[in-house]
């Protein structure tokens, strides 16, 4: 019985194997021309490409290539195709590449086709012959034959082997890129199209790389043989830096794969060889500065990827950028969520409350407070109100454990509405200790500004105590409290109708001052905002937002004006014909929205006033103007905390006034006066103090007659250099003076046309001799005084004397 061993010829010289086919092709042997397929076992490349140029030249054999077969550049070619093509073929054929297809079929699939094809007849062509080069598949083809019923009969199997077997190894991959470096020891083939050209077209390598999508589904179905080795590559970073030759200065984490991916997708558009991490970064983020800012603001951008954000991370901790940001690469190292950009800045805000030490936490706090604080907008927005609570409570835990208040002060930065709140909440319960307007300055600027207020000179002669009581009401303010002082001031100014009248009318109103300006051509406005709700406890938070706004606008004229009454909005209407009239209520909007909130409605209100201040400089960036700031009514926060006089009628703005019929008496009361309105022609009670005539007022309130109410502020400021006040330097000769000749006496520069001193409410003209100015303090008395000094188109400066006698009297003057 014929075994496979029987059945297949051996040769020792592949000139011999030629001389077996000559005669094989001419032999008039029946099972010869009845079977026409030969199979010829071959383990060396290149005795495949010396029998293939003997079979086309000297035998005039066709070359039948598999890859017509194919239905697109990486499809295979299925068993019934190949099967179907062998049958179909009508003159003597080598069909190539052969063994480097069938190798990855399943082994039914193998055995079955081997089956269907081994005793192909064709006995129109008797002389017809298709060679099948079997290349490596030793093993496997010996096994069929083994198994293969119909051996004796079969067309003769040829074999021939050289002393040394070719060696290749295949790496199997999904990976892909364009190119592989020039100096790669690797032959990369990505297509089936590819892998089939390669066998007929060139010597083997020692390696290929192969990413043919048959290859990589099939390759498992090819066993081990004398040839091939199979190895599959599933991890990028290695087809990266092993295959691409890249260097990447981080370690491969298998959860992360598929950003080494998209990594992988965007080496494939270079060179490997010129491919540089860090330079790729740079060019992704269009920039080759990444501050603090910059990163964060690339962190933050919506329109950045999880990938994005991963590169961002590596290459910041991979470089020497971060070398003087441990508290910043500590955050960065500890996040792994790049889809959710909060995230970073959450664990920013919050990994030094998770400090090992106290020790640990001073070394960052410093470093966090600097990119919390130069970034404070961004961190408000984005990190969410529930961590916000959370770091509030960090704070106030560490203040009440702590002996002081430094450790809580160092990890506050003024970034989030809370540290707002504890900041007013330390003020008022520590201003005497630890916490003062020191701190306030240096902490929350804004707030600072808000009451440190030293200017009184827009407060007509005869009103300066509003000076003190406005900033008596702003710490009022803060405490939530009515204290003493507050009402010290209502009992003796808004004690009755007389006393109202009088410092009120010493003020005009925003309408009368509006007109007078209009007549000054350097100081006419072109445009007026109308602030609802504003009134003149915001003046030095106004002047301090413009003079710090780096724009070139100035202040040129601020007066406390007085507002109609009752001081609501429809009565006190701002109408002009010929100007530019632009509202904002965003201030009023948000006394009437909510209940007030003790520290937080007044956060709302500055930030609301800082907003409306930087929105009318940034409109008015572009040209020329001279703007008029004018209000309409101020508001109360102090009507909440006193008991309301329930009168009857029916009680307007939370209870501050009462219309009612002119016909039933009203006489003016401690409580309330009483005044016609000339815009409705209508009668009303108006609350004098700060208790309401109807209910308790759960809100911010206005129309009563309170400073906070009716007085509001009418500023002028330009940014026409000719419209702005002369800059002067203003030096006293002496701040001493004696009282037998109360002279003052100072330099100004450069030389005024003319001046004026205002000692309390008197005005003095001064004398000039060259650059020497000097005026008499009229009514002198020993004691300490401030001198206003106001050079011609200038601003007041206030500078401080002392007038002495013989002895030094204790006594002070009125307007001291």
């Amino acid at each position: 019985m014929i075994t496979a061993t029987d059945k297949i010829i051996r040769f020792n010289n592949l000139d011999k194997l030629k001389i077996a086919i000559g005669k094989d092709i001419k032999s008039r042997d029946v099972l010869a021309q009845r079977y026409c397929v030969r199979f010829i076992m071959l383990n060396n490349f290149n005795s495949f490409r010396d029998l293939t140029k003997f079979l086309a030249k000297d035998l005039s054999v066709k070359m039948f290539e598999l890859q017509q077969l194919a239905l697109g550049e990486d499809k295979t070619i299925t068993i019934d195709m190949l099967s179907e093509a062998v049958k179909g073929i009508t003159e003597t054929s080598l069909i190539t590449p052969f063994s480097e297809l069938v190798r990855f079929y399943r082994e039914a699939d193998f055995n079955g086709f081997f089956n269907e094809i081994i005793l192909t007849e064709d006995l129109k062509r008797p002389n017809k012959r298709i060679y099948i080069p079997i290349i490596g598949l030793n093993n496997r083809f010996n096994d069929f034959l083994k198994n293969f019923g119909r051996i004796q009969e079969s067309a003769p199997i040829w074999q021939f082997y050289n002393a040394q077997d070719d060696k290749v190894k295949v790496f199997v991959s999904k990976f892909k890129t364009t190119l592989l470096p020039q100096s790669s020891e690797y032959c990369k083939l990505d297509t089936m199209k590819d892998w089939l050209n390669f066998w007929r077209q060139q010597a083997p390598k020692e390696k290929i790389l192969c990413s043919a999508m048959p290859i990589r589904t099939g390759w498992r179905n090819s066993r081990p043989d004398s040839i091939f080795t199979f190895v599959e590559v599933t991890n990028v970073y290695e087809y990266i830096t092993e295959f691409l030759g890249i260097s990447i200065p981080f370690v491969y984490d298998e959860a992360e794969s598929h950003f080494w991916e998209k990594l992988l997708q965007a080496i494939s558009s270079t060179a490997p060889e010129t491919f540089s991490w860090s330079i790729y970064t740079e060019k992704h983020f269009n920039t080759w500065e990444f501050s603090h800012k910059r990163i964060l603001e690339i962190w933050a951008d919506d329109q950045r990827t999880d990938y994005d954000r991963w590169i961002l991370k590596n290459y910041l901790l991979h470089t020497n950028i971060l070398d003087t940001a441990p508290y910043i690469r500590l955050c960065l190292e500890e996040t792994i969520d790049y889809y959710n950009p909060a995230v970073f800045f959450v664990k920013i805000a919050e990994r030094i409350f998770y400090a090992a030490s106290m020790a640990e936490r001073e070394k960052f706090a410093e470093e966090r407070y600097n990119i919390l604080h130069q970034n404070a907008k961004l961190f408000k927005t984005i990190v969410p109100k529930s961590n916000q609570e959370w770091i509030m409570e960090q704070l106030v835990s560490i203040a009440q454990n702590e002996s002081n208040l430094n450790m809580a002060i160092s990890l506050c930065s003024g970034t989030f509405d809370f540290e707002k709140e504890l900041y007013i909440g330390w003020y008022q319960l520590r201003s005497d200790k630890d916490f003062g307007l020191s701190h306030l300055k240096e902490f929350y600027p804004d707030l600072y500004a808000y009451l440190s207020a030293t200017d009184d000179s827009y407060y007509r002669p005869g009103a300066e105590w509003l000076y003190n009581y406005f900033k008596a009401y702003r710490e009022a303010k803060i405490k939530d409290m009515y204290t003493d002082e507050i009402k010290s001031y209502i009992d003796t100014y808004n004690k009755n109708e007389t006393a109202f009248w009088d410092w009120y009318y010493k003020h005009s109103t925003c309408h009368d001052l509006y007109h007078e300006i209009m007549t000054d051509f350097h100081h006419q406005p072109d445009k007026i905002y109308w602030i609802d709700g504003l009134g003149a406890e915001f003046i030095p938070f106004i002047q301090y937002l413009i003079e710090n706004s780096h724009t070139n606008y100035e202040i040129i004229e601020v007066q406390v004006a007085t507002t109609g009454l009752p001081s609501n909005t429809s009565l006190n209407r701002f109408e002009v014909n010929d100007k530019t009239l632009i509202k904002f209520g965003d201030l009023d909007a948000l006394a009437h929205s909510d209940y007030y909130r003790a520290r937080k409605t007044l956060i709302e209100e500055l930030d609301t006033i800082r907003q409306v201040i930087t929105t009318i400089l940034k409109d008015n960036s572009v040209g020329n103007h001279t703007i008029a700031i004018v209000s309409d009514h101020g508001l109360t926060a102090l009507s909440r905390l006193r008991e309301p006089r329930k009168l009857s009628g029916k009680a307007h703005h939370e209870g501050r006034y009462i219309p009612y019929n002119a016909d039933i008496a009203a006489a003016s009361m401690p409580e309330y006066i009483t005044v016609k309105n000339t815009d409705d022609n209508q009668d009303y009670k108006v609350a004098l103090t700060h208790a309401s005539l109807g209910r308790k007022p759960s809100h911010e309130a206005h129309g009563g007659c309170t400073p906070e109410e009716v007085l509001v502020p009418f500023i002028v400021l330009t940014n026409v250099d000719a419209s702005k006040p002369i800059k002067y330097d203003i030096k006293p000769l002496k701040t001493d003076l004696p009282i037998s000749a109360p002279i003052f006496e100072c330099i100004i520069n450069p030389q005024p046309k003319s001046a004026q001193m205002v000692v309390g409410n008197i005005k003095v003209d001064m004398v000039s001799t060259g650059t020497k100015w000097s005026g008499t303090i009229p009514n002198a008395v020993e004691g300490n005084f401030i001198v206003s000094v106001l050079p011609d188109k200038g601003k007041t400066q206030c500078m401080n004397i002392t007038i002495y006698g013989m002895g030094m009297s204790d006594s002070l003057s009125d307007f001291d």
